[in-house]
């Protein structure tokens, strides 16, 4: 299983729709200059409920007052990542000041996960691995992929919601309940919109459910929905209206 996420920065001048995403990485610092857009995706982000990620753009500048830069920008969120690539025909970060400033920040407590392309990713005792290879699934150990560069950078997280939180030193989800009886309706979803409903009749049933979420549905009013992880075999995993949740 894995979960739906993007990284930004200030070339996103507006926070992108967050429907279907679980997890957010915004660049705190370039360098020892501060995003000038972190605080606003990082906002909208928590907002929606996301899990929640700075990275810092490493350059050849000192290495200490990079961390700082960093760690100031970026405040208290959720993961920490170095982002190691070619600075643009500028001067790069090496891999020795790359390995310098993750050791720096995990003096502080806080784990730091790398990115750099699949191609030479290095292993410089990070907490855990975002490889970017646009055409494949990478071949090397990853926690997250980014899997598209380009109008807007996509990424997955190798696992579920529970190891995502658990990653991001998050309590596990409380898996809700809902309970119904007689004729309900019963939604279908695809790529985060819904595109049908029906009315289904299973006699009643309780099952574990996800947390309710707002989906569009082009053409209708949207719907919160929440989705059966359990259940009767012709209702396990589809959607049914939230308001049937019971504590």
């Amino acid at each position: 299983m894995s979960l739906e996420g993007i990284d930004v920065s200030k070339y996103q001048s507006t926070t992108p729709p967050l429907v279907t995403r679980s997890f957010l990485f915004a660049r705190a610092t370039y360098s020892t200059w501060p995003d000038p857009m972190y605080a606003t995706h990082i906002a909208n982000a928590r907002a929606a409920g996301l899990i929640v990620g700075a990275y810092h753009f490493g350059t050849a500048a000192y290495v200490p007052s990079q961390v700082a830069a960093f760690l100031g920008a970026a405040g208290t969120v959720d993961l920490y990542v170095l982002d190691l690539e070619s600075n643009g025909g500028q001067p790069s970060m090496t891999q020795a000041q790359a390995r310098a400033f993750i050791a720096a920040v995990q003096k502080t407590g806080r784990k730091i996960g790398l990115y750099h392309s699949e191609s030479g990713f290095p292993s410089l005792w990070q907490d855990y691995n975002w490889v970017a290879n646009w055409s494949q699934v990478p071949a090397v150990h990853w926690t997250f992929w980014q899997y598209r560069g380009s109008p807007l950078d996509l990424d997955r997280f190798n696992g579920d919601i529970a190891a995502l939180r658990a990653l991001a030193g998050k309590a596990p989800p409380i898996v809700p309940h809902v309970s119904i009886k007689g004729d309900f309706g019963l939604y279908a979803v695809v790529n985060g919109i819904v595109t049908d409903a029906r009315v289904a009749n299973t006699g009643g049933f309780s099952a574990r459910c996800t947390v309710p979420h707002r989906y569009p549905w082009p053409g209708h009013t949207s719907q919160t929905l929440v989705k059966l992880l359990d259940g009767p075999v012709n209702v396990k995993g589809k959607y049914v209206r939230a308001t049937w949740m019971v504590p």
